[in-house]
């Protein structure tokens, strides 16, 4: 573990064991926690006093990436996840949420690459997993 993979990026929330907070398909992370509990009210309205929020740390997210994992970062939690990631040989684009917000988005979505995923997983293990793979970054 690098002192690069003990900073803090956000947070992010979950329901249950098996419930976390997404958009679609990307685990949200959120810039505060104070933010985290405004979006689990908005995507789960009455609910929101039933959610953990935990705060998560670039090494967690980096090993979910690994794993096949797609995350949702809001405006504040990109600009910490951004340079890490770059730092740490991760390609990512930079976000443009001032033109997301034109388009009424407010989440910068990084999914894996899919032969990336592959590489680190052995074949039987991706199976196992009930990983479902995309490519490259999107809003």
């Amino acid at each position: 573990m690098t002192a690069r993979d003990t900073k803090v990026i956000g947070y992010f929330a979950y329901m249950s064991t098996a419930e976390v907070i997404c958009t679609d398909d990307a685990c949200v992370i959120s810039g505060s926690s104070d933010e985290m509990e405004r979006y689990v009210e908005e995507l789960h309205p009455g609910r929101a006093n039933k959610a953990t929020v935990k705060k998560t740390r670039f090494g967690e997210i980096r090993l979910g990436i690994e794993m096949g994992a797609a995350y949702a970062f809001d405006e504040a939690s990109y600009e910490r996840f951004y340079p890490l990631a770059r730092e740490a040989g991760i390609l990512v684009e930079r976000a443009d949420f001032e033109e997301a917000r034109k388009r009424n988005m407010r989440f910068f979505t990084v999914r894996p690459n899919e032969r990336a995923v592959q590489q680190r997983l052995a074949p039987d293990r991706a199976r196992r997993s009930g990983l479902r793979f995309s490519s490259g970054a999107s809003r």
